[in-house]
């Protein structure tokens, strides 16, 4: 049961970083370029930088927990085709309904082109927040297809040639990227893929054994994670083919490390925290949080930006988006006829 605590603790601090992290990322200039500023905040711009080096790695890495754990210690996920059955429910139904009743009605409301979104939509190349729940699905599906491959586990623990596909997979995931569309999230799949695998050998306890001071390692490893996202900034090589490899190498460790340390912190905040009915129903309402929230800030910086303060409009953006996503999903909740829009049965 503390366990399951803590997983709610770790399912709720990433979901706050990630309504944060939106709540920040309009003062980067590369985001919600349909209104313009004229005030700079720049440690709002670098705290999203650093709030994106970890958050949705955070939370690939705690699928890949989820799945470990569910999989090879309570017996489920052991037919293919009721295990794509059961993901498509959880998050391609969620995609459609709200990607038709949230986010395209939005998009035309900030005078985007109808036949670029349906197809940026249908695809799957850019649609929104929802890229997540495509990527996800079909991370689900690639880590499901390779496990059959002969020795990726030995016993119940992955091995080392399990670690060398997620590589090479990775590997394809970048260069697919660079060459072909993004069709349904697959190339940032492949991408995560290797996210998902190191969650899963974490539950399988194939990490913890390698850290023998436990509290002081995980303090060195998020010290070590910081210094590469600022290294990943300051790096300015002569030759830009090399440069680009480096920051490859220093952002792959810099998301994996910040994954790994951020789920280990909250998880070991759950362990210490004592069981709250609230933090459950939190728990619950996460997944919605992150489907709705991004409209909302959207709303609120039309309002807001050029008229208040940049920190102060950040701040109300994250509450309003919080608290009025929270809302909406426990709504949706309370009948068998809607709560399957975000994704519970």
């Amino acid at each position: 049961m503390n366990k399951i605590y803590s997983l709610n603790i770790v399912r709720i601090g990433l979901i706050t970083c990630i309504v944060l992290y939106h709540s920040c990322l309009f003062w980067t200039g590369n985001w919600f370029t349909s209104i313009h500023s004229t005030q700079d905040a720049p440690f709002l711009s670098y705290l999203a930088n650093w709030l994106r080096s970890f958050n949705i790695y955070g939370f690939v890495f705690l699928s890949g927990y989820l799945y470990y754990y569910l999989k090879n210690e309570n017996d489920k996920y052991k037919k293919y085709l009721p295990f794509i059955k059961t993901k498509a429910l959880r998050l391609l139904l969620p995609y459609i309904a709200i990607a038709f009743l949230w986010n395209i009605p939005f998009a035309l409301y900030f005078s985007k082109d109808l036949s670029s979104l349906l197809k940026q939509y249908l695809l799957g190349t850019s649609p929104g927040q929802l890229w997540f729940l495509l990527m996800l699905f079909m991370t689900f599906v690639l880590f499901h297809i390779i496990e059959k491959i002969p020795f990726f586990y030995k016993g119940r623990k992955l091995s080392f040639i399990s670690l060398c596909v997620c590589i090479g997979i990775y590997a394809i995931g970048i260069i697919g990227l660079y060459i072909f569309p993004n069709y349904f999230q697959i190339w940032t799949a492949c991408n995560m893929l290797l996210f998902f695998y190191f969650g899963s050998i974490t539950r399988s306890g194939q990490i913890d054994k390698f850290l023998s001071d436990k509290n002081f390692t995980l303090f060195l490893l998020g010290i070590l994670q910081v210094v590469l996202f600022i290294l990943s900034g300051k790096l300015n090589l002569p030759n830009l083919k090399l440069q680009k490899i480096i920051l490859l190498i220093i952002n792959l460790f810099c998301h994996l490390l910040g994954a790994f340390v951020s789920f280990k912190l909250l998880f070991k905040l759950g362990k210490h925290m004592h069981p709250s009915s609230i933090i459950n129903k939190l728990s619950d309402l996460s997944f919605g949080i992150y489907l709705f929230h991004q409209q909302i800030i959207f709303i609120c910086l039309s309002f807001m930006v050029n008229k208040i303060n940049p920190y102060l409009t950040t701040l109300l953006c994250f509450i309003c988006s919080y608290i009025l996503s929270a809302m909406m999903t426990y709504l949706l909740l309370k009948t068998r006829y809607t709560r399957w829009i975000v994704g519970s049965k």
